[in-house]
């Protein structure tokens, strides 16, 4: 696996250089480990792997940090401190500030620790480690405080920062200070309550302080650690600020006789309703917008659009009319937010709306909303927040991708009318390709409700059902239950449409149906016949399965030709396959099944997701049949290297992992010269270059776990192969409970791995005949790597 760190930063303002009180202040901007500081270093895979200087700080430049070994080494890595001397110290105290994985340290997976320790050199006491802070955010720096009041005295302790695991992530350490525990501690829970012009500055004070100093400034200013004001109370107000304009603050506590504390900060926070501005957006993103009895009209191709000019009334505890119009040919989620309490921010509890629009271009989605009974009268603002997958969970202030935003201004008034009430589905006429929409009124409110979709009219004449259309099968229509005579109670009834079915597609032009031999890896060209008669499709949906009944199918994709290429990607594999064909979003009913099955595994792969590694050609350096030459020890599997060779000699191929599939290639990839499983000895025909490629599988998948590839050549070789293949024979194949193992001679070594290179059983027989039991192993394919006078022979073998 690859792991990618994302540093979030959190801090409180301090001082870099030594002061009156500290025993140690380390930023690690010189080298890791510093001057005075030691590692204990056990993992050698390079100075990455074990504490090393890191360009991702907390403050200053540089941090002390441990990566993870993706060659599954495990890291046992110390960093320790200078020897402290705390003779003069009566409440010492340590802090430092950390970031880590919680995935990878913690939950899901537990592979990897930080434990904090002091030593006196004889004896180690823990003093913390990451589980002490509970739940904690990937990648985010958390600064940790440990009392060593216990310690006040002693001039011989030294800290300990421990990495410890096996396929874990990385660990940064920043800011080590050892120092006297101030009498005057730091403000916590810096807060802000904004106006557009003013912002009301909080926060939690320690120690009993009347009086802090405050430093505001633009967001981003550079604090200098003087007041902007002194002496204010908590909380405290600031004015004359611009609007719509972000800000942050900083504050000190002043403790009289105790002196002031280290700044605390910054907080940040913006005088306005925040940014949603996306940085992308699909297709045309929206078109017109629908609220009330107001249309408000695109702007165009933006992913923002402020239509605050115009204030729309809407009743109080009645349904609000919003209708939306996407132009971006994918489904957006959709959320509406109207800020009741008018403090310039989207609450949660102010969600008035969720949904997801269709992927049709255009498409209308309905979010008409009721308006809460107890929602604040007058105006407020409300906002319409899209995307197409960055608002999960809900995100007023969203400025990601493939978005758009709208503002508007609404007026909440109490009704001076009674809604009507009223429910609408969808009549459907194929016969004649049509359809009608009717709609069962319950209720006729105070009014005279008519139906209308904007251009015709339907007049309601009583209570039940009144039918609007007829409209064309395939067309979309959105249609409102008018008051009569006050718009603020006209009833949305939302958007309708209807596709009648298609026919079924013909038989299969290609596979056939029970097609076999089918290529496993290459493309494919899935074909079929349209629908003889009946509505032409607009699309199909291609269905794929493995359950001959088509108990498991699953829709793999969608097209509107009738063709479809694919890969299989798996040999001795039947595919059950249905094509759907569509009309609008309606499926045809009652469509074949059919199958096909992919040819065998050849044995080898000549591709290579990972493409060649290292990218240079290598040259083995010792041809004496007995010294491996290393190519590379953090090779993958689903890559190649480049190996030069000579005709006549011969040359083992090896991999680190026993069940890696190894292909040779001496044309470039074009074709095979010689392939097997874990070793692969093989006679140059040719001086030149051959590929030498490893995979995890016989399928020609590919991984990120490091394995070597190394090269033999020249010796006796070829004897050697060919003795090992008359040394050993086995049976039964496929096996049930025991696997017989027969060797001319001393069998050695008897390794099974799975699939996943994995080992699950070894042992030692040190016979020339050994039976391996299987039958607690589940059914599947194994690799079994027999070891016979110091020769290695792997065989596959299927459990059942």
């Amino acid at each position: 696996m690859k792991k990618i760190t994302f540093l979030i930063y959190a801090f409180i303002f301090c001082f870099s250089s030594w002061t009156y009180g500290q025993y140690l202040n380390e930023g690690f901007e010189t080298s890791v480990p510093p001057a005075g500081w030691t590692a204990n270093i056990t993992n050698t895979g390079g100075p990455t792997l074990t504490w090393g200087q890191a360009a991702n700080p907390h403050t200053g430049s540089y941090s002390a940090q441990v990566e993870y070994d993706p060659a599954l080494v495990p890291q046992n890595e110390d960093l320790i401190s200078p020897v402290l001397d705390l003779t003069s110290a009566t409440t010492p105290r340590l802090r430092f500030w950390f970031n880590m994985s919680y995935y990878w340290a913690v939950d899901p997976n537990d592979n990897y620790d930080f434990n904090v320790s002091i030593t006196d050199g004889t004896t180690t006491t823990p003093l913390w480690s990451e589980t002490d802070l509970g739940l904690f955010t990937n990648w985010v720096w958390y600064e940790i405080t440990i009392d060593l009041s216990a310690y006040a005295g002693t001039n011989n302790m030294q800290l300990v920062f421990n990495y410890t695991g096996v396929d874990g992530a990385s660990l940064t350490l920043d800011d080590v200070l050892v120092e006297e525990t101030p009498t005057c501690l730091p403000v916590t829970d810096l807060a802000a309550s904004v106006t557009y012009t003013s912002a009301n500055l909080s926060w939690t004070d320690p120690n009993g302080a009347t009086a802090w100093n405050i430093e505001l400034g633009a967001a981003g200013f550079t604090p200098t650690q003087t007041p902007t004001e002194t002496g204010v109370s908590n909380p405290h107000t600031v004015g004359s600020l611009t609007a719509n304009t972000a800000y942050q603050y900083y504050v000190q506590a002043d403790c009289a006789t105790d002196g002031t504390s280290t700044w605390a900060g910054p907080f940040e926070f913006y005088t306005g309703y925040c940014t949603s501005v996306p940085t992308s957006i699909d297709g045309n993103g929206l078109g017109d917008i629908v609220l009330g009895a107001t249309t408000f009209n695109s702007s165009g191709d933006v992913t923002y659009e402020d239509y605050t000019a115009t204030t729309v009334d809407l009743g109080q505890g009645v349904t609000a009319n919003l209708m939306i119009t996407y132009q971006t040919g994918y489904t957006y989620e959709t959320y509406v937010w109207i800020d009741f309490n008018d403090n310039l921010i989207f609450d949660d509890t102010e969600l008035v709306y969720s949904g997801t629009s269709l992927a049709d271009n255009p498409t209308t989605l309905d979010a008409s909303f009721v308006m809460p009974a107890s929602a604040s009268l007058g105006t407020h603002r409300m906002r319409i927040g899209t995307s197409d997958f960055g608002q999960t969970p809900p995100d007023p202030c969203y400025s990601g991708g493939w978005g758009v935003t709208a503002d508007f201004n609404v007026n909440i008034v109490t009704p001076a009318c009674s809604p009507p009430v009223a429910t609408a589905a969808v009549n459907a006429d194929c016969d004649n390709l049509q359809y009608y929409v009717d709609v069962n009124v319950t209720d006729l409110g105070d009014g005279t409700p008519i139906i209308t979709d904007g251009t015709s009219t339907w007049t309601v004449s009583g209570l039940g059902v009144t039918q609007a259309g007829p409209f064309a099968d395939g067309t979309t229509v959105t249609l409102t239950l008018e008051h009569g005579s006050d718009g603020v109670c006209d009833l949305p009834l939302g958007t309708f449409s209807n596709y009648c079915p298609t026919e079924c597609a013909e038989e299969p032009i290609w596979p056939t149906n029970g097609e076999t031999g089918v290529d496993p890896f290459g493309t494919i060209t899935m074909t079929w016949t349209a629908p003889s008669t009946g509505i032409t499709p607009t699309s199909y949906n291609i269905y794929i399965g493995f359950m001959p009944d088509g108990s498991d199918l699953f829709l793999f994709d969608n097209t509107v030709d009738t063709f479809f290429e694919a890969t299989v990607g798996a040999t001795d594999s039947t595919i059950y396959w249905s094509i759907v064909p569509l009309n609008g979003t309606t499926e045809a009913t009652g469509c074949a099944l059919w199958s096909f099955t992919s040819g065998p595994a050849p044995g080898y792969c000549l591709t290579a997701d990972w493409g060649q590694y290292p990218g240079s050609t290598f040259t083995p350096s010792t041809c004496d049949g007995t010294t491996p030459n290393d190519i590379v020890t953090d090779g993958w599997g689903g890559e190649y290297s480049v190996v030069a060779v000579t005709s006549g000699v011969t040359y083992q191929f090896n991999s680190s992992i026993a069940t890696d599939v190894i292909t040779i290639s001496a044309d470039g990839g074009a074709t095979v010269a010689a392939y097997g499983v874990g070793s692969v000895t093989w006679t140059a025909t040719t001086t030149g270059a051959v590929n030498f490629y490893t995979h995890p599988d016989d399928q020609c998948g590919s991984d990120t776990v490091g394995r070597t590839r190394s090269v033999l050549c020249g010796g006796d070789l070829s004897v050697e192969d060919y003795a090992i293949s008359n040394m050993l024979t086995y049976y039964p194949n496929p096996v049930i409970n025991t696997l017989t193992l027969n060797g001319v001679k001393t069998i050695q070594d008897v390794a099974v791995y799975n699939m996943l290179g994995q080992e699950v059983l070894r042992t030692k027989p040190n016979t020339v005949q050994a039976e391996i039991e299987m039958s607690h192993l589940q059914a599947g394919t194994y690799f079994v790597k027999v070891t016979v006078e110091n020769s290695n022979k792997t065989i596959k073998v299927v459990k059942k």
